[in-house]
């Protein structure tokens, strides 16, 4: 009995001594609240001092207006190693000049690590603006003037704004006016590449950089807000490139007699290679990308001019996923922008996901979708929106005097938005759109995705009410119809044609899809809301095949308050869902 008794101390006392010796984890020391007064540069530029969580209930308040120009190459508060945290507060207080020249009079890119800016590789900002790096800080009552951010993009995730480059958390914007100029330039890597007996064979260009720049944010994931924004942003690709010259940089026969190469950035103006294009951007008026975080009362005046492998280019927000943006408004602005795999432009969003869109207007849009090289893989554009989808809603929209100009021969454009996918429009309307077409030895039928309201409707989605009239140049009338007003309700199923829904009474959200295929036969098709095949029903005989849609057969093959019939009766039933209690509500769409 003692040896046992033993034994369950020793185990006791060495658990004990395991616990004890566990790595404890670290805990941030919070501070106390504290407010601190910024009157001039050098106390805003103090701020850096202040990142961290342990700051995260400090307020700095600004208390009189503020010129950064002295500033050549301004170095971001917060880092992604130390984002600010805390609540900064412009008071109504104007902050100008915030420059970053970016790179030297001889054309080197910036070198903070260097005296000449010239000895040794770069080392650059990931994320640039008045503030790098913040995690659920607050902005507010401020105005940015004169911004010049001239900025170089490596070959990895770069994310440029005039107030934040990238964002997490609950961060919160509010009542921000920003203006200015984001100029977007980018490194690229050059190397030699071998055969299989180690000599040289080529040089290999490679540029895999991914870019996020907005107005006012670059990059925002988290329950983000951003309130009461005015930007007149004007964002440039000014297509400088650059790379690190070094021994594995130069070809053979350029080397020098010695042997010896200066180590030093090279930078190319005006070169077209296709190669070294940045392989993303997405470019917003307000933001590039928000993710999980809402946009409310926001406008946009100003021009963007980029050129990308691919693009996603809109006045507020490039690309929004499981959002809101409510009340956006943009006016005379102009989006340019060239590709060699896929341009996604819209006047208000570029690209939704699972995101609700409402109350938007453009006015007085100029959209030009350029392609670089001799093709282009994809192209969407609308004057609201360029594409959305996963269960994205948009309602209460309108464009006015939309202008969209293309090098293209195949698009998907519309003059409320390109396509929607799984998605729903609510109430749009297209007012004065020009297409303008400046492909040489265009076919007529490459205009089929062309529409006055939506340019293609994909997917489980539902189409209210569009309406809009279009001026078209080189086209042809005939060929710019699709979709130019719909009136009721209008489904499709995944091909974009109409599909009819039987909804359960008295809901919105219970529905099934019905479909009809004509097979030597009439087959009837019943999905689920996330489009699931539920089941199928066959008709081999007794009746006459005018239609491959299910709205020609309904009157005979479904009865409500019984449900489908089939040979044996009447389908009444699968799983939990009762056909009985489900009523035929898609409207009559007039699609034009």
């Amino acid at each position: 009995m003692k040896k046992v008794i033993i034994a369950i101390l020793l185990v006791a006392v060495m658990a004990t001594a395991l616990v004890a010796c566990e790595d404890k984890p670290e805990t941030t020391e919070i501070l106390p609240a504290q407010t601190v007064t910024v009157s001039d540069a050098a106390s805003l530029a103090d701020i850096r001092n202040y990142t961290g969580e342990k700051y995260k209930n400090y307020t700095f308040e600004l208390t009189a207006d503020i010129d950064l120009s002295g500033y050549k190459n301004w170095t971001p508060i917060g880092t992604a190693e130390q984002p600010f945290y805390g609540t900064f507060d412009g008071k109504g207080k104007t902050v100008s000049g915030l420059t970053f020249e970016g790179w030297d009079a001889n054309g080197y890119p910036y070198n903070p690590a260097s005296a000449d800016n010239q000895s040794g590789k770069a080392s650059f900002y990931s994320a640039m603006g008045l503030f790098g790096a913040v995690n659920s800080a607050t902005v507010k009552n401020l105005t940015l003037s004169g911004v010049s951010l001239k900025y170089y993009a490596d070959n990895g995730f770069s994310y440029l704004g005039s107030v934040i480059g990238y964002s997490t958390g609950s961060t919160s914007v509010s009542d921000v006016t920003v203006g200015g100029n984001l100029y977007i330039s980018n490194i690229y890597e050059k190397n030699k590449t071998y055969d299989t007996k180690g000599e040289f064979q080529n040089m290999k260009d490679e540029c895999e950089g991914t870019l996020y720049a907005g107005g006012v944010v670059g990059y925002s994931v988290g329950s983000a807000k951003y309130e009461n924004i005015v930007s007149s942003v004007n964002i440039d690709n000014n297509y400088y490139h650059a790379y690190y010259q070094t021994a594995d940089t130069v070809e053979p026969d350029m080397l020098p007699e010695n042997g010896e190469v200066e180590n030093k950035y090279i930078v190319e103006s005006g070169n077209y290679y296709t190669n070294v294009l940045l392989k993303q951007i997405f470019v917003g008026g307000i933001a590039g990308v928000v993710k999980n975080g809402s946009l409310e009362n926001g406008s946009y005046s100003g021009n963007v001019n980029v050129y990308a492998k691919s693009t996603h280019i809109a006045g507020i927000v490039a690309a929004i996923y499981n959002g809101e943006v409510k009340t956006a408004v943009v006016r005379s602005i102009n989006l340019n922008a060239s590709a060699t795999a896929k341009n996604i432009l819209g006047g208000t969003v570029g690209l939704l996901s699972s995101t609700d869109l409402t109350d938007a207007t453009a006015e007085s849009l100029t959209i030009y979708a350029g392609k670089i090289g001799t093709s282009i893989q994809s192209v969407v554009a609308g004057g609201v929106f360029g594409y959305a989808s996963d269960l994205s809603v948009i309602d209460d929209v309108s464009a006015t005097d939309f202008k969209l100009t293309s090098l293209f021969m195949e698009a998907d454009a519309g003059g409320i938005g390109g396509v929607i996918r799984d998605s729903v429009v609510g109430n749009g309307t297209a007012l004065r759109t020009e297409f303008t077409i400046s492909e040489s030895n265009v076919k007529e039928g490459s205009f089929a995705s062309y529409g006055y309201c939506l340019g293609a409707v994909y997917g489980n989605s539902e189409v209210k009410s569009c309406a809009g009239s279009a001026t078209n140049y080189n086209t042809g009338t005939s060929n710019v119809n699709k979709y130019a007003e719909i009136s009721g309700t209008v489904y499709v199923n995944e091909d974009g044609k109409p599909a009819v829904r039987l909804f359960a009474k008295g809901s919105t959200s219970e529905y099934v899809i019905v479909d009809a295929r004509v097979e030597n036969g009439l087959y009837i098709d019943v999905y689920s809301e996330e489009y699931t095949l539920l089941f199928t029903l066959s008709y081999e005989g007794g009746f006459t095949v005018s239609s491959n849609t299910a709205e020609t057969y309904l009157d005979t093959y479904f009865e409500g308050g019984k449900g489908f019939k089939d040979g044996a009766g009447y389908k009444a039933s699968e799983g939990n869902r009762d056909f009985a209690k489900y009523e035929y509500r898609s409207g009559t769409p007039v699609v034009e």
